[in-house]
């Protein structure tokens, strides 16, 4: 996976992606929609309430997608996990990263948090 909207384009093109239009709440909505397809598709919500940002979840729900995320077949995923855990890579700095194009703030705080339980 190069980048993440790379992979998710990808998993549009195999049918694997679910893009809900309509708002869903990111308290207990989300999670709850999540669980219903768990082991299934990836769900892409492009209205959660109180946010302007877009949120992807279920997106390494199957073992075929997780290996497709981490750049390994189904049979060396452990593999690849364990190699780069020994040879971690630095971040990137970025001033003007793509996942602040719609958080005009550029404040972590304005990301949609999913609650899952009170």
């Amino acid at each position: 996976m190069a980048d993440l909207r790379s992979y998710l384009a990808d998993v549009r093109r195999a049918g694997q992606l679910r893009t809900r239009t309509r708002p869903a709440s990111a308290r207990y909505e989300i999670a709850r929609l999540t669980a219903d397809v768990e082991g299934g598709e990836a769900l892409l919500f492009e209205r959660v309430s109180s946010s302007r940002l877009r949120l992807v979840s279920n997106l390494v729900g199957t073992r075929r997608r997780f290996a497709a995320g981490v750049g390994a077949t189904e049979g060396t995923i452990h593999k690849r996990i364990f190699a780069a855990a020994r040879r971690p890579k630095r971040p990137k700095p970025a001033s003007r990263a793509p996942p602040f194009e719609r958080n005009t703030s550029r404040r972590l705080s304005a990301l949609p948090i999913v609650r899952h339980f009170a």
